[in-house]
C-alpha cells in the first residue's frame, strides 16, 4: 500500500544534496536539539522512578530516539514533505507515574498494543472521526493533570539545589527575554549542566561506556492495556499527530493523514520492542520544519531529514548520553525537566479551558488526572478520560451535536 510511493522517495533522496541550504539545516538541527535536551529528561524521570536497569533506559532512549529519527526520515523522503520524527511527550510524561504500577515488560507490551491501535486508526481511517467523540478539551485536561507535578517539582527542587537551581531557571528567563531566537530550554540546558561541576553538585560515578540497547519480551497486562495502551494511543494521535497534520495543511502542503498514522503506529511497535513508549510524527518538530523561514516549500523536508539524521545519532550513542546525564543532580534534572514542559503544560491549560463547550467534563477530567489515584489497578489517566467524557456526555450533550455537526458541515466542504 505504500511501495507505490517509492519513486518519489528515491527522487527526493537523491535531491537532498541540491536541495541543502543554511536554512533547512538550521531548522533540523534546532528541532533535534530541542527534542535531545529537555525531553530526554523526563524520559530519564520515568526510567529513576521505575528503578528501571541501566540497559533498559538506554533501550528505551535507543527506542524512541532511533526508531523515532528513522521514522522521520522515512516519511519526510516517503512524502517529501517536513514531516518530523519524534516520539510523544505528553506520553513520556504519563509514564513517569504508570511504569511505578506495572513491570518494565507489561510496559513494553503496553507500547505494542498502543502502536497497533494507532496502526487500525489509520488503516480505517477514523483519525477525524476520533477527534470529534473524543474532545480535545478532555484530552489536553488530562494531559495537563498529568505533568503538573512537574511544574511543582520544578519549585521544590529550587529548595534543594537553591544557587544552581536559581542560576538555570534565571538563564531560561533570560534566554527567553533577550535571545528569543534561542529556545530557552537550551540556554538553561547549557548553563545549567557547564556550571554544576564548578558548584560541586555531581554526582562522582562517570559511566561513559557503550553500551547495545536490548530487545524485550512482552507481557501483555489487560490493567496496563487500559492504563497505558490507550492514552498513549490517544495523546499521539490528538496531540502530536493533530498539530504536526494541522500545520503541514496551513502551510499549504496535502497530508497523506491515513497513511502518517499508519506509519506512527508501526513505528511505535518497533520502538516498543526496545521498551521506548512511542515513535511517531513530532507535532513541534514538524511546525518548525515547516515555517517558511526554512525556505522555498519544496525543499523543507531537508529540514525534517536532517532532523531525522540527528535524532537516529542520539538514538545510538544513547549510552553515553545517558552516562553525562546521570552525573547531573537529581533535583537539577526535575527542574530542567519542569521547564521544558512550561510550554507544554500552558498550552495544555489554554486549549482545556479555551471555550464554552466541554467546561465541566475537561474540568473533572483535570482533577482525575491530578489525583493520582488508582483504581482497579488503572492509573489515573485512564479514569481522567473515562470520567470527565461521562460528565460531558450527561451535562454536556449539547456540545457534542454541535461538535459532530460542525464536522459533518466540514467534511461536506472539502
Amino acid at each position: 500500500m505504500l511501495l507505490h510511493t517509492n519513486v518519489p522517495f528515491i527522487k527526493n533522496a537523491t535531491s537532498i544534496p541540491s536541495s541543502l541550504t543554511i536554512k533547512n539545516m538550521s531548522a533540523g538541527t534546532v528541532a533535534a536539539i530541542i527534542c535531545c535536551t529537555g525531553p530526554v529528561l523526563i524520559v530519564i524521570t520515568a526510567a529513576q522512578n521505575g528503578n528501571l536497569t541501566t540497559n533498559q533506559t538506554i533501550s528505551w532512549l535507543f527506542g524512541i530516539y532511533f526508531v523515532g529519527g528513522l521514522l522521520g526520515i522515512i516519511m519526510s523522503l516517503l512524502f517529501g514533505q517536513p514531516i518530523a520524527g519524534a516520539y510523544s511527550i505528553p506520553s513520556a510524561v504519563l509514564m513517569t507515574q504508570a511504569i511505578t504500577q506495572y513491570s518494565f515488560n507489561e510496559a513494553v507490551g503496553a507500547y505494542l498494543i498502543a502502536g497497533l491501535i494507532i496502526f487500525i486508526i489509520g488503516i480505517l481511517g477514523w483519525f477525524n472521526r476520533l477527534l470529534v467523540w473524543l474532545p480535545s478539551e478532555l484530552v489536553m485536561a488530562m494531559i495537563a493533570g498529568s505533568m503538573i507535578h512537574f511544574g511543582t517539582d520544578m519549585i521544590t527542587s529550587l529548595t534543594l539545589l537553591p544557587l544552581l537551581g536559581s542560576i538555570t531557571l534565571l538563564s531560561y528567563f533570560i534566554f527567553a527575554k533577550i535571545l528569543p531566537k534561542i529556545p530557552p530550554i537550551v540556554g538553561a540546558v547549557i548553563v545549567g549542566f557547564s556550571l554544576f561541576p564548578f558548584l560541586d553538585q555531581g554526582s562522582s560515578k562517570m559511566d561513559f561506556s557503550f553500551e547495545l540497547p536490548s530487545i524485550w519480551i512482552p507481557d501483555f497486562s489487560f490493567y496496563a492495556i487500559l492504563a497505558i495502551s490507550i492514552p498513549i494511543a490517544v495523546m499521539l494521535l490528538s496531540t502530536e499527530s493533530a498539530q504536526g497534520i494541522t500545520v503541514l495543511k496551513d502551510e499549504g502542503y496535502q497530508p497523506k493523514v491515513n497513511k502518517i498514522i499508519m506509519l506512527s503506529g508501526i513505528g511505535t511497535m518497533f520502538a516498543g520492542m526496545f521498551g521506548g513508549h512511542s515513535a511517531c510524527m513530532g507535532g513541534i518538530m514538524s511546525a518548525l520544519c515547516a515555517s517558511k523561514d526554512v525556505g522555498p516549500k519544496e525543499t523543507r523536508y531537508v529540514a525534517a531529514f536532517i532532523s531525522g539524521v540527528w535524532l537516529v545519532i542520539f538514538g545510538l550513542l544513547a549510552s553515553l548520553s545517558l552516562g553525562f546525564i546521570l552525573i547531573m543532580p537529581l533535583s537539577l534534572i526535575k527542574l530542567v525537566a519542569g521547564l521544558a514542559l512550561i510550554g507544554v503544560l500552558l498550552k495544555s491549560l489554554q486549549r482545556s479551558f479555551h471555550g464554552k463547550q466541554f467546561q465541566m467534563g475537561a474540568f473533572f477530567t483535570l482533577i482525575i488526572a491530578m489525583s493520582g489515584v488508582n483504581f482497579l489497578g488503572i492509573s489515573a489517566t485512564f479514569w481522567a478520560l473515562i470520567g470527565g467524557w461521562m460528565v460531558s456526555w450527561f451535562l454536556e450533550n449539547k456540545d457534542f451535536k454541535q461538535r459532530i455537526s460542525s464536522s459533518t458541515e466540514i467534511s461536506k466542504t472539502t
